[in-house]
């Protein structure tokens, strides 16, 4: 839920409500920041926001304004794997919306909006999971021009296997310091140890054409110096 607050500070009044999963950025460049909420579990209620997934997983985004009530219009973009454009179709508990990062890959002014749907089925790999990464603009969020990324996408290391759950975790973040934003991915139950995931994370860089695989970077346990079987990636911190 979201809630405004009056010029003492205290909450005052409920905004939105609806959403187990948050993240920010400016995604139509008008300086304000705009919010994506992800319901991956979504569990339809009485009087409710019906979900339009067929219990894939959805999100919405509401944009900021000056006007509304709290900064955030009340009006919600509904955004799934049967929204045209977007690659994939819903399926059961795909988890879409599970994890997501905004931020601007291109360098033109408008952030991207990068979700996670960690039990994406991938041909014979149930749960290998992707990531989705749409594109925002001057109209906000447009599913022009999406891309799906998964360990079956060339260039990115790695295969697609059962539950590695890739696009567990994600975040989009300047880590080179080129003014794009580069794209980290995990997959918390990648190579198994003892029946327990080890875990990996992927870096993809961005480009003014978006992310690209080109040098795409993968790092395990080995290369933190850390036991096998640590789930690493089981988060991405600031």
């Amino acid at each position: 839920m979201i809630y405004a607050a009056d010029e003492s500070g205290f909450y005052d009044r409920q905004v939105l409500a609806g959403g187990t999963t948050l993240a920010a950025g400016d995604l139509n460049g008008d300086g304000r920041q705009d919010l994506a909420s992800g319901l991956p579990d979504p569990f339809p209620v009485t009087g409710g926001i019906t979900d339009p997934s067929g219990k894939s997983g959805y999100v919405m985004v509401h944009y900021g304004s000056a006007a509304a009530p709290g900064g955030l219009n009340a009006t919600r973009h509904t955004y799934h794997q049967n929204t045209a454009g977007i690659p994939g179709s819903n399926e059961n508990e795909d988890r879409f919306g599970a994890a997501m990062s905004i931020a601007d890959v291109t360098g033109d002014g408008y952030a991207e909006l990068a979700v996670g749907v960690p039990y994406e089925s991938l041909g014979g790999a149930l749960r290998g999971g992707d990531v989705l990464v749409l594109r925002g603009g001057a109209r906000g969020v447009s599913t022009t021009g999406s891309v799906r990324l998964s360990q079956n996408t060339s260039g990115i290391p790695g295969t697609a296997e059962n539950n590695d759950v890739f696009g567990y975790k994600v975040r989009l973040a300047d880590f080179n310091r080129n003014g794009k934003a580069d794209l980290a991915v995990s997959a918390p139950y990648e190579n198994p140890y003892n029946n327990e995931g080890s875990g990996a994370i992927w870096q993809l860089h961005g480009t003014s054409n978006g992310l690209t695989t080109s040098g795409a970077d993968v790092f395990d346990p080995a290369d933190y110096g850390i036991a096998r079987g640590s789930g690493l990636g089981d988060a991405l911190n600031d």
